[in-house]
Protein backbone atom coordinates (compact mmCIF):
# COMPACT_ATOMS: atom_id res chain seq x y z
CA UNK A 1 0.00 0.00 0.00
CA UNK A 2 1.31 3.44 -0.93
CA UNK A 3 1.71 6.06 1.75
CA UNK A 4 0.29 9.55 1.29
CA UNK A 5 3.55 11.05 0.00
CA UNK A 6 4.71 8.27 -2.30
CA UNK A 7 3.85 10.36 -5.36
CA UNK A 8 6.68 12.72 -4.33
CA UNK A 9 9.16 9.87 -4.78
CA UNK A 10 7.85 9.34 -8.30
CA UNK A 11 7.60 13.05 -9.14
CA UNK A 12 10.15 14.86 -6.95
CA UNK A 13 9.95 18.03 -9.04
CA UNK A 14 6.26 18.53 -8.26
CA UNK A 15 7.02 19.80 -4.77
CA UNK A 16 9.53 22.31 -6.13
CA UNK A 17 7.04 23.35 -8.80
CA UNK A 18 4.33 23.93 -6.16
CA UNK A 19 6.76 25.99 -4.07
CA UNK A 20 7.68 28.02 -7.16
CA UNK A 21 4.02 28.69 -8.01
CA UNK A 22 3.26 29.79 -4.45
CA UNK A 23 6.35 32.01 -4.31
CA UNK A 24 5.66 33.75 -7.63
CA UNK A 25 1.89 34.18 -7.35
CA UNK A 26 0.93 37.74 -6.53
CA UNK A 27 -2.12 39.00 -4.64
CA UNK A 28 -3.67 40.44 -7.79
CA UNK A 29 -3.55 37.01 -9.47
CA UNK A 30 -5.22 35.40 -6.47
CA UNK A 31 -8.02 37.98 -6.48
CA UNK A 32 -8.42 37.68 -10.26
CA UNK A 33 -8.91 33.95 -9.88
CA UNK A 34 -11.34 34.14 -6.98
CA UNK A 35 -13.50 36.99 -8.27
CA UNK A 36 -13.35 36.00 -11.94
CA UNK A 37 -14.31 32.38 -11.42
CA UNK A 38 -17.06 33.41 -9.00
CA UNK A 39 -18.50 35.90 -11.52
CA UNK A 40 -18.50 33.36 -14.34
CA UNK A 41 -20.01 30.66 -12.13
CA UNK A 42 -22.79 32.95 -10.92
CA UNK A 43 -23.57 34.11 -14.46
CA UNK A 44 -24.20 30.51 -15.50
CA UNK A 45 -26.62 29.65 -12.71
CA UNK A 46 -30.19 28.84 -13.77
CA UNK A 47 -31.71 31.17 -11.15
CA UNK A 48 -31.97 34.88 -11.92
CA UNK A 49 -31.69 35.67 -8.22
CA UNK A 50 -28.16 34.21 -8.34
CA UNK A 51 -27.23 35.47 -11.82
CA UNK A 52 -27.71 39.09 -10.79
CA UNK A 53 -24.72 38.86 -8.43
CA UNK A 54 -22.29 37.95 -11.22
CA UNK A 55 -21.91 41.59 -12.21
CA UNK A 56 -21.05 42.57 -8.62
CA UNK A 57 -18.21 40.05 -8.43
CA UNK A 58 -17.16 40.96 -11.98
CA UNK A 59 -16.96 44.64 -11.10
CA UNK A 60 -15.05 43.87 -7.88
CA UNK A 61 -12.48 42.01 -9.95
CA UNK A 62 -11.94 44.77 -12.49
CA UNK A 63 -9.53 46.91 -10.43
CA UNK A 64 -7.28 43.86 -10.11
CA UNK A 65 -7.47 43.23 -13.86
CA UNK A 66 -6.73 46.87 -14.62
CA UNK A 67 -3.81 46.93 -12.17
CA UNK A 68 -2.36 43.66 -13.47
CA UNK A 69 -2.51 44.66 -17.12
CA UNK A 70 -1.38 48.27 -16.59
CA UNK A 71 1.56 47.38 -14.33
CA UNK A 72 2.78 44.78 -16.81
CA UNK A 73 2.23 47.15 -19.76
CA UNK A 74 -0.20 44.82 -21.53
CA UNK A 75 -1.98 47.63 -23.34
CA UNK A 76 -4.32 45.60 -25.53
CA UNK A 77 -5.43 43.57 -22.51
CA UNK A 78 -5.86 46.82 -20.59
CA UNK A 79 -8.24 48.10 -23.26
CA UNK A 80 -10.12 44.79 -23.22
CA UNK A 81 -10.43 45.13 -19.43
CA UNK A 82 -12.05 48.53 -19.91
CA UNK A 83 -14.60 46.90 -22.23
CA UNK A 84 -15.24 44.17 -19.64
CA UNK A 85 -15.72 46.85 -16.98
CA UNK A 86 -18.32 48.51 -19.18
CA UNK A 87 -20.13 45.19 -19.66
CA UNK A 88 -20.15 44.38 -15.93
CA UNK A 89 -21.36 47.94 -15.25
CA UNK A 90 -24.29 47.45 -17.62
CA UNK A 91 -25.27 44.32 -15.69
CA UNK A 92 -24.94 46.15 -12.38
CA UNK A 93 -27.12 48.98 -13.68
CA UNK A 94 -29.78 46.53 -14.87
CA UNK A 95 -29.91 44.29 -11.81
CA UNK A 96 -29.11 46.65 -8.92
CA UNK A 97 -29.08 50.34 -9.79
CA UNK A 98 -32.27 50.68 -11.84
CA UNK A 99 -34.50 48.71 -9.41
CA UNK A 100 -33.14 50.88 -6.58
CA UNK A 101 -33.85 54.11 -8.48
CA UNK A 102 -37.34 52.96 -9.47
CA UNK A 103 -38.12 51.99 -5.89
CA UNK A 104 -36.94 55.35 -4.50
CA UNK A 105 -38.98 57.29 -7.09
CA UNK A 106 -42.13 55.39 -6.13
CA UNK A 107 -41.59 56.22 -2.46
CA UNK A 108 -41.54 59.99 -3.14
Amino acid sequence: MLDNYSFLKIYPDILQFIKYVIATTTWDQVMLGILGVTAVRLSQDHRESVQKWACVFGLCGQPFWLYATFSRELWVMFLICILYTHSWWKGFKRWHLMPFLIKTRKNK
